[in-house]
C-alpha cells in the first residue's frame, strides 16, 4: 500500500472516529432536541461502519437510503444531517416508506416507536435481506432488530445483534462495535 493511501485511510479514520467523540460530547443534556440529533447523527455514521453485500444497491452508484418508517420526530435531524453528507464514494439519502415492502430497499431502516405493534411482523419481513434495521424501542433486539438505541444518563448509546448483523450478510466494521455499550454476540456472548 502507497505512502499516500496509507495516510489518506488514517485521516479518514480519524474523521470518522473524531465524529463519534463530537456525538458522545455534544450531548451535554437529555433534551429532547439534543437526544433526536444524536440519534440523527449515529443513524448518518452507521453508513461508514458497515459493508453491504453489492446485491443491496440496484446501481453502483446508488446512495445509502436511510429510512425512517412510522412518524418520528428524527426525521428533520435527521434531514439535517445527511445533507450533502456520503459514506465512502456513496451520498446519503433519506426516505420515507409507507409500507413494508418499501422498506425492503433500504439499507438502514429506523423503525419508529409509532410502529411498535407491528415491529415484529415488519422484522420478519425483512429476514434475511441486507437491511440494518435500528429503533429506540424497548425490547428492539429481542424482537430481531440488530441496534437499538438506549439512554444511558443523558447519553445516547447503542446495542448491537451481531447474530441479526449476520444474518442480514452485513460487515459490522470493529470500529462501531468498539463505540456500542453492548455487542450481542451469535455465540451468546456480550
Amino acid at each position: 500500500m502507497s505512502h499516500d493511501r496509507k495516510r489518506t485511510m488514517f485521516f479518514r479514520s480519524l474523521v470518522l472516529m473524531t465524529t463519534w467523540i463530537n456525538i458522545l460530547l455534544a450531548q451535554s443534556s437529555s433534551s429532547t432536541e439534543d437526544v433526536l440529533q444524536a440519534k440523527a447523527g449515529y443513524l448518518c455514521n452507521f453508513a461508514n461502519f458497515v459493508e453491504w453485500p453489492p446485491h443491496s444497491f440496484a446501481w453502483p452508484e446508488s446512495p445509502i437510503e436511510i429510512c425512517v418508517f412510522g412518524k418520528d420526530a428524527i426525521d428533520g435531524p435527521l434531514q439535517r444531517a445527511i445533507q450533502d453528507k456520503n459514506a465512502g464514494e456513496r451520498k446519503l439519502a433519506l426516505e420515507h416508506p409507507h409500507e413494508i415492502r418499501q422498506a425492503r430497499t433500504c439499507q438502514i431502516l429506523f423503525i419508529s416507536n409509532s410502529e411498535k405493534a407491528s415491529a415484529k411482523q415488519i422484522l420478519q419481513s425483512l429476514s434475511g435481506l441486507s437491511v440494518l434495521t435500528v429503533s429506540d424501542m424497548d425490547g428492539f433486539r429481542s424482537m430481531g432488530g440488530t441496534i437499538n438505541f438506549v439512554m444511558e444518563g443523558d447519553h445516547v448509546r447503542f446495542e448491537v445483534d451481531l447474530t441479526q448483523a449476520q444474518h442480514a450478510g452485513l460487515k459490522l466494521s470493529s470500529r462501531l462495535l468498539s463505540a456500542a455499550r453492548m455487542v450481542i454476540s451469535p455465540q451468546g456472548g456480550r
